[in-house]
């Protein structure tokens, strides 16, 4: 029976929304870096009394992992590694967030769970080597791959977009680089409803439908019929990152739907949700 649950990466944009979902059924704590850091195996003991951990906490920054390797591999492998450890000794469900950065992008269509990953870059290698060392260290863990989050509780890119859109600025997003726009409260709810009926292994979890930042940039735009402001497409070429990024990494949530019997939105309709609560 899980009553108690604690948060890993408390103060993030998941995080947050994993607390607001979660508190009304349960007793959640969120720990953030500096109250648990997850690659001090010493401190898991304040873990005890928890009956599950959700593990949000990563080294996120994608150029900074080519860079700072030996932290990627720290933070995104060898503590998730040590936490399932810790979690299978203990009996506790680990639950661990991971990326579609997993996978190359060579695909022509969406990729499944079970299908081979060949990440691009350090950030991607390191996680996929986090997802390896939990699996190895336990069999009761849930491993979601998310995409492209946005949420209330930090900084977006929806956000940001429609203040730069306000105040009449232009914008240049790319428009040949796809993925699955995802709404912080569809995988919460989701992560809630595959904890409930005993999910294990390895899920999606994103909003259906697959874009670029241009075509969501242009939607939303459209949608809340901002007049200042514009909106220009550049190509990947043009864009200037210290690490590569994989084209295509659109998810496929086929076997979430037929585990929980559950489909997700698409995300235009999770945009509307979300910009409805903030405005």
């Amino acid at each position: 029976m899980i009553n108690k649950i604690a948060i890993l990466g408390g103060g993030g944009l998941l995080a947050y929304s994993i607390e607001k979902v979660f508190e009304k059924k349960y007793d959640v704590f969120p720990f953030s870096h500096y109250e648990l850091d997850i690659t001090d195996r010493d401190s898991f003991y304040m873990l005890d009394d928890y009956d599950a951990v959700i593990n949000t906490a990563a080294f996120k920054d994608v150029d900074k992992c080519e860079s700072e390797q030996d932290k990627a591999f720290k933070v995104n492998a060898d503590a998730p590694g040590e936490l399932a450890g810790y979690c299978k000794r203990k009996d506790k469900l680990l639950v661990h967030i991971s990326t579609d950065y997993v996978f190359d992008g060579n695909k022509d269509g969406k990729y499944g769970e079970d299908e081979e990953t060949n990440p691009v870059n350090i950030y991607g290698e390191s996680k996929i080597e986090g997802e390896k060392r939990i699996i190895s260290e336990t069999d009761k863990s849930i491993i979601i791959r998310v995409a492209w989050l946005f949420g209330k509780g930090k900084l977006n890119f929806v956000d940001q977009l429609i203040r730069e859109l306000l105040n009449d600025k232009t914008i240049r997003l790319v428009s040949d680089k796809w993925g699955n726009p995802t709404y912080t409260d569809t995988v919460s709810r989701a992560l809630m409803k595959l904890m409930e009926i005993g999910g294990t292994g390895i899920y999606h979890v994103v909003n259906e439908g697959c874009t670029t930042r241009y075509d969501m940039a242009v939607y939303i735009k459209k949608m809340l019929d901002i007049k200042s402001g514009k909106i220009v497409p550049v190509s990947k070429e043009n864009v200037k990152y210290h690490a590569v990024r994989p084209i295509y990494t659109c998810l496929s949530t086929k076997k979430y739907t037929e585990v929980t019997g559950e489909k997700l939105k698409d995300w235009r309709e999770v945009i509307k949700d979300y910009i409805n609560g903030i405005l």
